[in-house]
């Protein structure tokens, strides 16, 4: 395997700080060139697997415009630029008004890499308390809800559910909890 060469490169949308599409020429190893491949560069997103003190699972329901549903999911967002630990915290708090002292990092994951050039942050926030009330964006209408541990599979199989980034962090915060279903 080897890598693409990239001939030329132009912004073609600049929506900082949430997107930028690059239109790019690329030379790969076999000698064919690919005059237009977009690649769409957005921040990190951050997300969290957090338990509460009696073990149930934190989750946020909010209305998702690209899709126009409206989703369950876990706790997350788009990295402002602090480190990810610092702004997996900050989008708990925010969304949920809860807060945790034991904090475990997962694996980095991939977004799209056919198209985006951003990781997804994946964490386990135990012993987690409410302390505070929501403080949302003007943007963002959030339920909380709060679900046994127990239930979080068959939710995920019923397609409650649905977006793969909560799927893959429930399945290794699960994992990585010992967790036997």
């Amino acid at each position: 395997m080897q890598k693409w060469i990239v001939n030329k490169s132009n912004i073609v949308l600049d929506a900082s700080p949430f997107m930028t599409v690059r239109q790019e020429e690329c030379l790969l190893p076999n000698g064919l060139v690919i005059p237009d491949y977009n690649v769409i560069d957005e921040p990190d997103i951050v997300i969290a697997f957090v338990l509460t003190e009696d073990n149930q699972l934190v989750l946020v329901e909010q209305y998702k415009h690209g899709i126009g549903e409206i989703c369950l999911e876990v706790p997350g967002g788009l990295s402002d630029g602090g480190t990810p630990l610092e702004e997996i915290q900050r989008e708990v708090r925010e969304e949920t008004g809860y807060e945790s002292d034991d904090w475990q990092a997962l694996n980095a994951y991939i977004n799209n890499p056919t198209r985006f050039n951003n990781r997804i942050h994946g964490f386990i926030a135990r012993n987690a308390k409410k302390v505070t009330a929501q403080h949302l964006d003007p943007a963002e209408a959030i339920k909380v809800h709060v679900m046994p541990i127990d239930d979080v599979l068959s939710t995920v199989s019923q397609g409650r559910i649905s977006a793969v980034h909560s799927i893959a962090i429930i399945f290794q915060a699960l994992r990585q909890l010992g967790y036997q279903s």
